[in-house]
C-alpha cells in the first residue's frame, strides 16, 4: 500500500499564496490591530518628562528629580534613546506613537517568524508555518501592548538570536553587527543585559559541542560587553542593570508591587480571578504549560 496518500502535503491555494504564509499574516495583521489602543500606559508621562528634561538641560539625567521621596538620589536612565523616540513621535501626534508603537511590537513578532523560517525548509513548511501561526496566536493573546522600552528589547533580542544563529549556521560575518546592536541596545532599555548573557550562553554552548572555545565568537563577544560600557553612565550603567536581578529574586518587596514581576503559577492570582480565570489570558499560560 502505497503510505504517500496519507501523508499531509502544503499546496499553493488558487491564488499561489501558501496557506501557512496567509496564517501567519493573518497572525501579524492581529497583532497590529490589538496594539491600535488608546494610550493607557502610566510610565508615559515619566519618559515624556524625561526627554523633555535631556532636551531643556542638554545633558542626560544623573540625579532623580521626579520621585517623591527619593530626590536628588543617583539616577541611571538608560531608556534615554527610548524617551527621545517616543517624544518625537508623540510631538507629530498621539495617533503617530500609537500607530508606531503598534509597528515595533508586529515587527517583533515578524522577527520570530523569520528565525523560525530560516531553521525550516520552507517548500516543506506550509502546515508547519500554520500550526506555529497558530501557536503565536494563542501567547500573544496575554501580551500588553503598553507604549514602554521593552517593546524594543524585543526587536534587540530578537536580532542577537537572529545574529547567533545565522554565525553558528555558517554565516561568519554576522557577528560584526553584534556589538552595535549592544551599543543601540544599552542606551535604549536595562534589559540590554539579556544582550549579554545570550551571548555568554551561545559561547558555553558551542563550547559543549565542540568540546573548544569559538575564538570569533569570544572576541565579539568581547567586543559586545565593551559596547555596554558606551552609556552615559559608564561601567555604573552595567552594575546598575545587574542589580535589576535583586528586584525578581527572593521575596523583595519592590517585586510585589510590579504585574509583570508576579508569578503566572501563584495560586493567589487564580483566587483573585475567581470564575473569570476560565476567560483569562492566565488560564492559556497555564495549559500551554501542562501541555508542553
Amino acid at each position: 500500500m502505497n503510505s504517500d496518500k496519507y501523508v499531509l502535503q502544503s499546496h499553493p491555494n488558487k491564488f499561489g499564496l501558501n496557506l501557512g504564509v496567509v496564517s501567519a499574516a493573518m497572525v501579524l495583521i492581529m497583532v497590529f490591530i490589538m496594539g491600535l489602543l488608546k494610550i493607557y500606559s502610566p510610565d508615559l508621562g515619566f519618559h515624556l518628562r524625561s526627554a523633555q528634561s535631556i532636551l531643556d538641560n542638554k545633558q542626560f539625567i544623573y540625579t532623580d528629580s521626579f520621585s517623591y521621596g527619593t530626590g536628588g538620589h543617583k539616577y541611571y536612565d538608560l531608556q534615554w534613546l527610548y524617551q527621545l523616540l517616543i517624544s518625537f513621535l508623540y510631538k507629530r501626534g498621539q495617533t503617530v506613537l500609537i500607530v508606531a508603537n503598534a509597528l515595533l511590537i508586529t515587527f517583533s513578532l515578524i522577527l520570530v517568524l523569520f528565525r523560525y523560517i530560516q531553521d525550516t525548509d520552507i517548500d516543506k513548511a506550509g502546515i508547519k508555518l500554520g500550526i506555529f501561526a497558530f501557536m503565536m496566536a494563542v501567547f500573544v493573546q496575554p501580551l500588553t501592548f503598553e507604549i514602554r522600552p521593552y517593546v524594543l528589547s524585543g526587536i534587540f533580542l530578537n536580532l542577537v538570536l537572529y545574529l547567533l544563529e545565522s554565525y553558528k549556521s555558517g554565516s561568519k560575518k554576522a557577528l560584526l553587527f553584534l556589538p552595535v546592536i549592544m551599543l543601540f541596545w544599552v542606551n535604549t532599555h536595562s534589559l540590554a543585559v539579556l544582550g549579554l548573557v545570550t551571548i555568554a550562553i551561545f559561547i558555553a554552548g558551542i563550547w559543549l559541542e565542540k568540546n573548544k572555545v569559538d575564538k570569533k565568537l569570544l572576541l565579539y563577544g568581547g567586543l559586545s560587553f565593551a559596547a555596554f560600557f558606551i552609556n552615559p553612565y559608564l561601567i555604573d550603567g552595567l552594575f546598575f542593570s545587574l542589580s535589576q536581578f535583586g528586584i525578581i529574586s527572593g521575596n523583595s518587596l519592590f517585586k510585589a508591587y510590579l504585574g509583570e514581576l508576579q508569578s503566572p503559577f501563584d495560586a493567589v492570582e487564580v483566587k483573585r480571578l475567581g470564575k473569570d480565570y476560565f476567560t483569562s489570558p492566565l488560564l492559556v499560560i497555564h495549559l500551554s504549560a501542562l501541555l508542553s
